[in-house]
This record gives C-alpha cells, sequence and structure tokens, in this order.
C-alpha cells in the first residue's frame, strides 16, 4: 500500500518551532502553516498481497521504498 510515513525528528522540530505562536493565544487564522517540501513514495508488498491488491511494476519503479 502507498504510504506517506512522517518523520518523527521533522515533526517534533517543526511542532516545537511553532510552539511559542500557539501558547500566545493568537487566532488560528494569523499562524503561519507550511507545506510539505519532499514526499515519500513506500509500497508494502505484505500489506498488498494480504489486501488483494496488485501494485503495477510502474508504480514500483516511481517508489522511493519496496517493503517486502
Amino acid at each position: 500500500m502507498p504510504t506517506a510515513p512522517l518523520r518523527s525528528r521533522q515533526v517534533e522540530r517543526d511542532g516545537f518551532r511553532w510552539m511559542p505562536v500557539g501558547s500566545e493565544r493568537h487566532q488560528p487564522g494569523n499562524i503561519p502553516v507550511e507545506l510539505p517540501t519532499t514526499f515519500k513514495f513506500v509500497v508494502n508488498m505484505n500489506t498488498a498481497k494480504v489486501l488483494g491488491i496488485t501494485i503495477p511494476p510502474t508504480n514500483l519503479v516511481r517508489a522511493d521504498k519496496a517493503i517486502e
């Protein structure tokens, strides 16, 4: 199955960076939002097999990682 795993260190770093903003009772609309700059395409072949899903070879070639 295609998934988008999050790096825990990256999530922690980004969360702590904005913590002072959230603790000062700012309006939610005034808090800046950052979009992800990178995405990882990971295919879990075991899960796909259990679910009866066939992953096309073209998707496997494009995947950053294929978990057997």
